[in-house]
């Protein structure tokens, strides 16, 4: 589920360490974010509404028939192929295995 809110801006700017603007603008729309435990520490970036469907579906366990279908509604040229390649290429997607 997509927050309502501009998660990312409210959580950069309760950073000790942000310098700049402190204001958030709650009218700016839903965040998708995707993060990720890397190597050298914790990558939070926002991805694009079709990712986020994708991703979510899978997160929820479905098929792989109703992830892409639910993918599809959100864009009807998703292309499996090249979202599998870029997930599983960047270890977003780091195993495939049974939901039982």
């Amino acid at each position: 589920m997509a927050p309502e809110f501009p998660i990312l801006r409210i959580w950069q700017v309760n950073q000790t360490d942000h310098c700049g603007d402190l204001r958030v603008a709650l009218d700016t729309g839903p965040d998708r974010l995707r993060i990720r435990r890397e190597p050298d520490g914790i990558t939070i970036e926002r991805v694009a509404a079709v990712d986020f469907a994708w991703l979510s579906a899978l997160a929820q366990h479905e098929s792989l028939a109703a992830a892409i279908e639910r993918t599809q509604r959100v864009e009807a040229t998703f292309d499996l192929g090249t979202t599998l390649h870029r997930f599983i290429g960047d270890g977003t997607i780091a195993g495939i295995g049974d939901r039982r």
